[in-house]
């Protein structure tokens, strides 16, 4: 069935009389109207549940309110809404929505064909009850004033990103977007994260109506003129915000405080705080009580982490990571380390005013790994306590400072050892003895600044290594030349040793104390590849009983079949 409405009437007031008095049958399948005169600027669109694609509307100049409703088998919204080559669509339309589309997964806004889809008089956009939608909206809207959006019942995270020319009312920056005045973000059913990423002219999130209430996962990035994420902090409290569990903010140069209520709440178990150069304590008073991972990255101003003035009650604080942070002169300036803090990690500040470890180390009794990258100011751990303490690994790489140890050392149960490039640390350790450390499982040196260790271990010290060990991993000692058989008695739990970039080394300890040994690695070698690379080498009698032999990646033992 067709109905066809031409040039029979050009009067306005009976064409929109004809218009109000249309009652089409339920088994229409064609419904054209042309040359339409009237002044339409409102039309609704609603519970055309077997329509697969909408009608061309943009054609209609005057069109000010629009509103499609319930179109069940809709999946994709695109040109055909306002035809192909149509100029000027929707040049009068302000107000656009969208509700209860329960497939349409796809708005293609045409953004490639510059006469298409400019919207240019759209102030309020409305999109309701579309589950599915994984589209992106029309990012030219000149005036551009309010969205609405609700009701997505899969959503679990919204994201705002590149909105470099956002800026509000009173700005006299505004170019395109010079009549902005709100955008209000709903907390969409079920979603759980709150993201904003590079919005430049970003200075509070409650100017624009942004708020942290009903968020579990919140991550700000790439906002430069970015203050304060509230306002009005005495307005925020605990109850409100009680769900956030993790907090992410990098890139904000002028962020210089935090919200107050963020310590006080229960919930928020990871902070991330990085390339944030105002800031200078990340907290007046105490962390979160359930707080488990904290890390600062690059906030060069950063002087302190808690400035606290009462004995900290955070009871699940588990990882501290402080990198590229110039200016920390201290982590806690009036209080102890929280007690149960089991991975402290500090990298890359030089010129910190760190200089040894907090002397509190000694009461951490949950502590398991310690590590110090690059940081040359360090020079004491002698009050640190670390006898007493029960941390199993440590790491310390490019600490060319002056590092004394306390006369007990480490703790005895420490498992793992790893020295890089740090050969004021591995000298205190060789005087102080490792054969000491009685649990030691893993031990990994790289020998950069070490010119002067000619074998390993070293027979001038009466350097013995502990039984315990599994693995040894010796690395870059440009002068090393062997390996001492002393220094290896008694390792019946050794299965792994590799040894690397030490150009000089032409021995090997002695086979009797390499008899548990089940894997060798050996590269970057000149003198040792040919002694062991065969049976009428050298070395070949002390390396033929290790099930496998790999010499500059290629497996010498088993052999390969020819």
């Amino acid at each position: 069935m067709g109905c066809r409405l031409g040039e029979l009437y050009k009067e306005n007031e009976v064409e929109e009389r004809v218009l109000d008095f249309l009652r089409p049958p339920k088994k229409l399948e064609q419904l054209i109207i042309e040359n339409y005169g009237g002044n339409l600027s409102s039309l609704k669109l609603r519970n055309c549940k077997n329509y697969k694609s909408l009608p061309s509307i943009g054609r209609f100049p005057l069109l000010k309110d629009l509103s499609i409703i319930g179109f069940d088998q809709v999946q994709k919204i695109g040109v055909e809404l306002f035809r192909e080559n149509q100029l000027n669509p929707f040049a009068s339309l302000e107000i656009l929505s969208f509700q209860s589309l329960p497939n349409w997964e796809e708005w293609d806004t045409c953004e490639g064909d510059e006469k298409v889809l400019k919207l240019p008089s759209l102030r309020e956009l409305s999109i309701k009850t579309c589950p599915q939608l994984l589209g992106r909206l029309p990012t030219h809207l000149p005036s551009f004033l309010v969205v609405s959006i609700s009701s997505f019942l899969l959503l679990c995270k919204f994201s705002i990103r590149g909105c470099a020319e956002l800026v509000d009312d009173c700005s006299s920056t505004a170019k395109d977007l010079s009549s902005l005045q709100t955008m209000t973000m709903l907390r969409f059913g079920n979603s759980e994260h709150f993201e904003i990423d590079g919005w430049e002219e970003l200075a509070s999130l409650s100017r624009y109506g942004f708020s942290l209430v009903g968020y579990r996962f919140i991550s700000v990035w790439r906002c430069p003129q970015l203050q304060y994420l509230e306002a009005e902090e005495a307005e925020l409290q605990p109850d409100k915000i009680s769900c956030v569990e993790s907090l992410l903010i990098y890139d904000c140069e002028r962020l210089n405080r935090l919200p107050q209520v963020l310590h006080e709440l229960i919930f928020p178990t990871v902070m991330e705080i990085g390339n944030c150069r105002s800031l200078v304590s990340f907290a007046e008073n105490n962390l979160p009580p359930n707080l488990k991972k904290l890390r600062m990255r690059n906030c060069e101003n950063l002087e302190y982490l808690v400035d606290e003035k009462e004995d900290n009650i955070c009871n699940q604080f588990q990882l501290l990571q402080i990198t590229e942070c110039s200016k920390l002169s201290c982590l806690f300036s009036n209080t102890k380390f929280p007690i149960t803090l089991k991975h402290l990690i500090i990298r890359e500040c030089p010129e910190s005013g760190i200089k040894s470890l907090p002397r509190e180390l000694d009461k951490l009794k949950q502590l398991q790994e310690i590590w110090l990258l690059s940081c040359s100011n360090l020079v004491s751990f002698e009050e640190s306590g670390l006898l007493t303490t029960s941390f199993r690994d440590f790491v310390g790489a490019h600490c060319m400072g002056d590092i004394s140890f306390p006369l007990e050392g480490f703790p005895a149960n420490l498992a793992s050892l790893a020295i890089s490039n740090a050969p004021k640390i591995y000298r205190s350790l060789v005087e102080w003895g490792l054969n000491r450390l009685t649990s030691l499982q893993e031990l990994i040196i790289r020998g950069v600044g070490c010119s002067n260790v000619v074998s390993f271990t070293e027979e001038g010290t009466g350097m013995m290594l502990p039984p315990s060990l599994t693995r040894i991993i010796l690395l870059e000692f440009e002068n090393l030349e062997y390996m001492s058989s002393k220094g290896f008695q008694d390792l019946a739990s050794l299965k792994e040793l590799d040894i690397g970039k030490c150009p000089k080394l032409t021995s090997l300890p002695e086979k009797d104390v390499l008899l548990s040994l089940g894997y060798l690695h050996i590269y970057r070698y000149l003198f040792l590849k040919e002694e062991c690379s065969s049976d009428k080498g050298r070395e070949w009698s002390k390396i033929s009983h290790i099930p496998l032999v790999e010499i500059d990646g290629k497996i010498v033992i088993p052999r390969e079949l020819d």
